[in-house]
């Protein structure tokens, strides 16, 4: 399994910087309090420092910084930069945004700033020990580790452990061993047999960049890959790589992220989700059948929920259970089938039929206004012009939203923002939220909680929860803390 988790942002910026670029001298340029000896643009650029002691500030665009020798102060600066602070005792400051950094020879001390941070030995002649929890890592020297969410292996047996926040850890080569730490990780093995706790926190393995197919099963806690096996424990999820894979889940909710090749899934006894976030074309999913089309040709068996790409316009089909059933900035279609289902298409033209059951949910939130709904109608306009059908529940945004029920027994939720909601006939539960609300229950008996300015209002209970919304907002938390 080929290593290129934490280096693939360095990847990245080598299709954007020129190979050279001339280097500025601002006198009154400052790193951290320290007067700069070399100073970039605001565009993008290489900046190479000397064999002597450099102060160099990168300031704008997506830079390439080289130390070279001496012991060294280094800016990032705004953008998406890489620093190889290489030798000498330096250090290595992000700033802003998502950086990587790398520590060479030297004792460093590495501070990722804001954004999302990843420290990598990728160069390093010696296996490493980091600690993002006690902000230490000895193999290379001893480097102080600052506010970074991530570590980059060698290509020698490692130990690299997490702490409190989200993070992505990427083994390398090696017989690696990875504490990921109690929070949403991301944990890419690499080569080698390596041996993974992901804690607690929901915890993915990330497989895209192997070499070869893998057999992963999360149940066991074992991945196979050619000669190559890795053991873990406290895994909910993984990725699969580019060929035609065998995932099986366990008895916990898992995440199943579906990469090229045609892959099958095997889910356990709580509810999954089959994940193609990394999809660039349309994709048909339909859960009925336990297939999915138009980034290789999957099977699963056991998965409850279904999220498209989020580029692509996508078509998912649910089957007799409840399902979560996403899609993304694409015209999507939803056909939910049985059960008590919750839909949601963030932006497009999208159509929502939310067939059988009494608390099919469509969440309209994800747009950058307020939703005009009317359920008689069948109508939602606003993030685009929807078509809802069988649709008994509505969320709404955090804007301004108008929300009108129908002759069912609905459950309208105006999240935030002024809201008018109006239950209509039939006997509802209105959820204003933040802001100030017109809330009108309409006929028959209806309940308004966490609402203003009330008509028609019977009670004050607040609705039922929706039976999936933990699996949902749980599987929203990952992709919003990973962000895919």
């Amino acid at each position: 399994m080929k290593r290129r988790l934490a280096g693939v942002a360095a990847a990245m910026l080598l299709l954007v910087v020129p190979t050279l670029a001339p280097v500025a001298q601002a006198a009154t340029a400052k790193c951290h309090g320290v007067k700069a000896t070399i100073v970039g643009t605001s565009r993008d650029e290489t900046i190479q420092g000397t064999k002597g002691r450099d102060v160099i500030v990168g300031r704008g665009g997506n830079d390439m910084i080289f130390g070279k020798g001496g012991n060294d102060v280094v800016c990032g600066g705004p953008g998406f930069d890489s620093v190889n602070g290489q030798g000498g005792s330096d250090k290595i400051f992000g700033d802003g945004d998502n950086d990587v950094l790398y520590s060479g020879p030297g004792n460093d001390r590495v501070n990722g700033g804001g954004g999302s941070d990843i420290v990598d030995y990728f160069f390093s002649k010696s296996a490493v020990t980091a600690n993002l929890t006690t902000g230490r890592a000895t193999g290379e020297g001893t480097d102080v580790l600052i506010a970074l969410e991530g570590v980059g292996g060698t290509a020698f047996d490692d130990h690299i452990t997490g702490g409190k926040n989200s993070e992505t850890f990427d083994a390398g080569a090696g017989n690696d061993r990875v504490d990921a730490g109690p929070s949403v990780d991301l944990i890419a093995p690499g080569a080698g047999n390596d041996s993974i706790e992901g804690g607690e926190g929901i915890d993915m393995l990330f497989y895209l960049f192997s070499e070869t197919a893998v057999n992963v099963n999360i149940d066991q806690g074992i991945t196979t890959s050619g000669s190559e096996t890795d053991t873990f424990t406290g895994i909910e999820g993984s990725t699969d790589s580019p060929f035609n894979d065998f995932i099986a889940g366990d008895e916990n909710d898992n995440l199943f992220i579906s990469g090229p090749g045609d892959d099958h899934v095997e889910a356990g006894t709580g509810f999954d989700f089959v994940l193609y976030w990394l999809a660039d074309q349309p994709m048909t999913i339909d859960l009925s059948s336990q297939r999915a089309t138009g980034f290789g040709n999957d099977g699963f068996a056991g998965v409850e929920g279904a999220w498209g790409s989020l580029v692509a316009p996508n078509r998912i089909v649910g089957n007799f259970a409840s399902n979560a059933l996403l899609g993304g900035l694409g015209d999507d279609e939803f056909l939910a089938g049985n059960g008590d289902d919750i839909m949601q298409g963030f932006t497009g033209n999208d159509i929502y039929d939310g067939g059988a059951g009494n608390y099919d949910d469509a969440a309209l939130a994800g747009g950058t206004s307020g939703v005009q709904v009317d359920l008689a109608a069948g109508t939602a306009t606003g993030s685009g012009a929807d078509t809802l059908k069988g649709i008994e529940s509505v969320e709404g945004t955090e804007f301004a939203d108008v929300l009108l029920g129908d002759g069912a027994n609905n459950f309208l939720y105006g999240l935030g923002g002024n809201d008018q909601l109006n239950g209509g006939n039939g006997n509802d539960f209105i959820g204003g939220g933040p802001g100030n609300d017109k809330t009108d229950g309409g006929d028959g008996s209806d309940n308004c909680w966490l609402a203003e300015n009330l008509v028609s209002c019977e009670g004050t209970a607040a609705a039922p929860a929706h039976p999936l919304t933990a699996p949902v907002e749980s599987v929203l938390s990952f992709e919003e803390a990973r962000s895919f």
